[in-house]
């Protein structure tokens, strides 16, 4: 009895930061919106970026400054994903 009242015990706090995260989430949804957005923008200007320099050297343009446009949003969606997938309700 006392082992089940201990484990009890060790998962209270973290229901407790679960809740907070999942109250935080929810009171600062335009937070949330707008640090998804500059993900978004900031990595897709860092591989478009990498892509122009990869072509200015090797004379692809535009291919691969494209392609880094093109795989900028999956991999900013997969880092979102994963930073919410924390929040997700167990």
């Amino acid at each position: 009895m006392t082992e089940a009242k201990e484990k009890k015990n060790t998962d209270q706090p973290k229901k407790e930061k679960h809740d907070q995260l999942i109250q935080n989430w929810q009171e600062n949804k335009l937070q949330v919106l707008l640090s998804s957005t500059a993900y978004t923008l900031i990595i897709i200007a860092i591989l478009g970026g990498l892509g122009y320099i990869a072509d200015e050297h090797l004379g692809t343009k535009p291919a691969l400054f494209i392609a880094g446009l093109i795989m900028g949003y999956p991999i900013t969606q997969a880092i979102i994903y994963k930073k919410m997938s924390k929040l997700k309700v167990k």
